[in-house]
């Protein structure tokens, strides 16, 4: 009885902030994704990479951990506490506290590790590496690659795409 009261709640909190948050969290992704797609096609990938993940940022923070770290504490005051502690500065974490991600995730029934994109790459391995290319370009002006920026774009339509199908398992009406 307590566990289901519990799960009741949780799938509460996550409709509830869907219901505040998701339409306006996805016009922000799109843009993105359509810049993105516009500075590919006029072969700046370096600044499509950077957008779109913008979009994988937006996503990940957004539309996975704010819902979804709400729905596991019942109380919203751990839920700020714990998103705050997983936002602030998540490089310079230890790989116990980067996995936080992962962990909070799995307890929803994600499990990044095992989704592939479909150029038949791993996931969470890609936005890992995306991240890196990301940041030699901005911080060092490495250059980067078509692929490099369309793996980013892939990506970001995984996870939305992810996040669609929970929406519709939890019967949110948006």
């Amino acid at each position: 009885m307590k566990k289901k009261f519990i799960l009741e709640k949780s799938n509460e909190k996550v409709k509830d902030y869907f219901s505040m948050n998701y339409k306006n969290t996805t016009e922000k992704i799109n843009f993105c994704l359509k810049r993105a797609n516009d500075l590919i096609e006029n072969e700046f990938y370096g600044s499509a990479l950077t957008i779109s993940f913008t979009a994988l940022e937006l996503i990940i923070r957004n539309l996975y951990l704010k819902p979804l770290v709400r729905g596991t504490f019942i109380s919203n005051d751990w839920a700020e506490i714990i998103e705050e502690y997983i936002f602030s500065n998540i490089e310079g974490k230890s790989k116990r506290e980067q996995n936080l991600l992962k962990d909070i995730l799995k307890q929803w029934d994600f499990y990044l590790a095992e989704i592939n994109i479909p150029k038949g790459d791993q996931l969470w391995e890609s936005i890992k590496n995306t991240k890196e290319v990301r940041n030699e370009f901005v911080h060092n002006a490495c250059e980067v690659t078509k692929d490099n920026a369309e793996v980013s774009i892939e990506c970001a339509k995984v996870l939305l795409q992810i996040i669609e199908e929970l929406i519709d398992n939890l019967d949110i009406t948006l």
